[in-house]
């Protein structure tokens, strides 16, 4: 009975929680926040912790941040093509430990990414490391597709000073593209080709010139498949 009691206590003094989804389903364009690790210790105030979380195929799913116990990172890096990595070591001051990460998710539809934390070691104790799949779905259950270039951000907007902008856009395949800028009336003001090497998130970068006067102006990016447009302001 005592030695009972005694296992009883030691389960309460420390407890970890590690996502164990084997899948996930996760809608295309979906933003979402998920809880991938959990760590309570009640014996210590101060809890010194390490791990790295990857995100696997991340040209369906752009990492925003990760957050632990409220506290936003956006210190991660893209190893390749393949893999965005953070790694993190640090002494929390708490004894309760949530480990977040937030993103949207890119394309799909049937396409899988992973998420996994590994190399996980609270306060001198390592476990083990875990692997979740998120299946992306389209609406309506459609068959498998490309996405035709999205913009996500275009900055500055309204552009004052600035003599060049940038423009952040999503694709699923590399490609050539044509990237325009129209007025208000239609006119194609701006025209630029870009020979496009990656999947994915892609920031490019337009030069301005004296024509643009203040107004109302669209960014258009083409492709084989189709076009998106996003509409910005010069405010001079």
């Amino acid at each position: 009975m005592k030695l009972n009691i005694y296992i009883y206590c030691i389960i309460l003094v420390a407890m970890i929680y590690v996502s164990d989804a084997s899948e996930r389903t996760i809608k295309l364009s979906e933003e979402f926040t998920e809880n991938i690790a959990q760590f309570s210790n009640d014996s210590q105030t101060i809890t010194d912790i390490s791990f790295v979380l990857m995100v696997h195929n991340p040209t369906l799913f752009d990492l925003h941040y990760i957050s632990i116990n409220e506290t936003n990172y956006y210190n991660f890096k893209n190893e390749n093509d393949s893999v965005v990595s953070f790694v993190f070591s640090d002494k929390i001051n708490s004894s309760l430990v949530n480990i977040y990460f937030t993103g949207v998710t890119l394309s799909g539809n049937d396409s899988t990414f992973q998420i996994s934390i590994i190399n996980l070691k609270i306060n001198n104790v390592n476990y083990k490391d875990n692997i979740v799949n998120y299946k992306v779905i389209s609406d309506f259950n459609a068959l498998p597709y490309i996405r035709f270039p999205e913009i996500t951000n275009i900055y500055p907007n309204p552009i004052e000073y600035s003599d060049k902008i940038s423009c952040d856009f999503v694709v699923d395949y590399a490609d050539n593209l044509t990237i325009s800028i129209y007025d208000s009336y239609g006119q194609e003001m701006i025209i630029e080709k870009l020979v496009n090497d990656k999947k994915g998130k892609v920031t490019f970068g337009i030069p301005l010139d004296y024509r643009l006067i203040s107004g109302v102006y669209f960014l258009v990016i083409k492709d084989k498949f189709g076009y998106h447009s996003k509409k910005f302001e010069i405010a001079r």
